[in-house]
């Protein structure tokens, strides 16, 4: 209702008495969120705190409001908004359950709070008043011919009952040039004379038109975006996860075609190290028919009869100093070569010739054609 009268101020001020959290029923909160500021009054230390960390572009003072400045002492009620002054309601609450426990602070009066903390030439466009049973020192305590709010608006009920109190502080008020206009169950608005325009905004109560929401489904909705954000980032955190495990799979993929080429490398290189083995195994094979050959020959030259007549020639030449010896069998050697180079070859033929005949000989069976 207030922003339906106000919300066309541009920068307003406002006034809180009895402002409790910053948050939790908070008349001010919507208007500091856009931009307004002001002045919240709160004796209880929790929610003072609370204020001054919440709204550090406003005035927070941790003082009551009276009739007169001085002392006070405050009955406050822990996680609730009935904290008072007032020791006949501290009572009621304790009979009904509540833990009480008393704060000292210093009483200022309106006039005192405004002259001191309103800057000069600004408007308050509301002052609020809820103060469990003092609203008629608060009221008393303030000049109004001086110190005038455009709308004023006052908790109208006793604590925790639905029994009107107004009649004790209300002419207070109308006296001072404010008019009643409207009533929310719990609060009562005036609307100061000079501004008797703004009484057309409270000819109806919240509506379809003014586009609200209550704090519970404020409350659900941002929860909602909460949940919808972290719901994104979850969506977010798959995405990337899908991501790396494509990646993971196409890593994967690519090590098996490795694998699969270092294999096929690997049986490439087994069939030519194969085949070099065999091809080894059978020079191998090769060479050793090759030194039975030899081996035969040199038995064969051994065992002829011209082996055995060079004998004494052999036995006289090892007689022979060694150098010597080899100096002459490298002038032989080649003496050999160059006389007669095409008889070796011949004379190995005949050999191997007579042995092959003579292996046939012994091989043949007795009795054979």
């Amino acid at each position: 209702m207030l922003w339906r009268a106000l919300g066309h101020v541009a920068s307003g001020f406002y006034i809180d008495v009895g402002a409790q959290s910053p948050e939790s029923d908070s008349v001010t909160k919507a208007f500091s969120m856009r931009g307004w500021r002001g002045i919240n009054i709160e004796p209880h230390p929790f929610y003072l705190e609370q204020l001054r960390q919440l709204r550090p572009n406003d005035v927070n003072l941790g003082v009551a409001v009276g009739d007169e400045p001085g002392r006070v002492t405050m009955n406050l009620v822990d996680d609730t908004g009935l904290s008072t002054a007032d020791a006949d309601f501290a009572r009621q609450h304790a009979a009904s359950g509540y833990a009480i426990r008393t704060h000292e602070v210093d009483v200022s009066t309106l006039v005192q709070i405004w002259r001191e903390h309103v800057p000069d030439g600004q408007d308050v466009h509301f002052l609020k008043v809820d103060v469990e049973g003092f609203e008629r020192a608060v009221l008393k305590g303030n000049d109004w011919m001086q110190c005038r709010p455009w709308i004023v608006l006052v908790e109208a009920m006793l604590p925790n009952e639905q029994v009107e109190c107004h009649q004790s502080w209300e002419p207070i008020l109308t006296a001072a040039g404010y008019r009643f206009v409207y009533a929310d169950g719990l609060n009562r608005f005036y609307v100061a004379d000079e501004h008797a325009g703004l009484a057309q905004a409270f000819r109806y109560p919240p509506n379809v038109f003014d586009g609200y929401a209550g704090v519970a489904q404020s409350s659900a909705e941002a929860q909602y975006a909460v949940q919808m954000a972290r719901a994104a980032s979850l969506d977010r955190s798959l995405n990337e996860a899908h991501v790396r495990i494509a990646c993971a799979e196409a890593a994967s993929i690519q090590a098996r075609e490795r694998a699969t080429a270092l294999q096929d490398q690997l049986v490439a290189e087994r069939a030519a190290t194969h085949e070099q083995l065999v091809a080894r195994d059978q020079a191998l094979s090769e060479a050793r028919v090759r030194a039975e050959s030899a081996e035969r020959d040199r038995a064969a030259i051994v065992q002829s009869p011209w082996w055995r007549l060079t004998g004494p020639v052999r036995r006289m030449v090892t007689a022979v100093p060694t150098p010597v010896r080899r100096h002459a069998r490298r002038l032989l050697k080649a003496a050999w070569w160059a006389v007669t180079p095409w008889k070796i070859p011949a004379r190995m033929d005949v050999i191997r010739s007579r042995r092959e005949a003579s292996e046939r000989a012994r091989d043949k069976p007795p009795g054979g054609a």
